[in-house]
């Protein structure tokens, strides 16, 4: 399963509800997903690793705090 959207990861909140939820309903299928490197902290990167992340790229033309 491929997340497109380049933000994956904006809002922080919104993509740790997301991995929580995919981690709770089970699912076995691995992931990856385009992420902002502006919120893609230790704590992000832990969340999307439980339910199976296996990658995320990060956009170089995103490195700004300016939103």
């Amino acid at each position: 399963m491929f997340f497109v959207d380049s933000v994956f990861n904006v809002p922080r909140s919104h993509a740790i509800a997301v991995c929580d939820e995919i981690a709770l309903r089970g699912n076995p299928m691995p992931w990856v997903c385009y992420a902002s490197p502006v919120a893609l902290d230790e704590e992000v990167s832990r969340a999307m690793a439980e339910p199976a992340a296996r990658a995320s790229r990060v956009g170089s033309d995103s490195g700004t705090t300016a939103q």
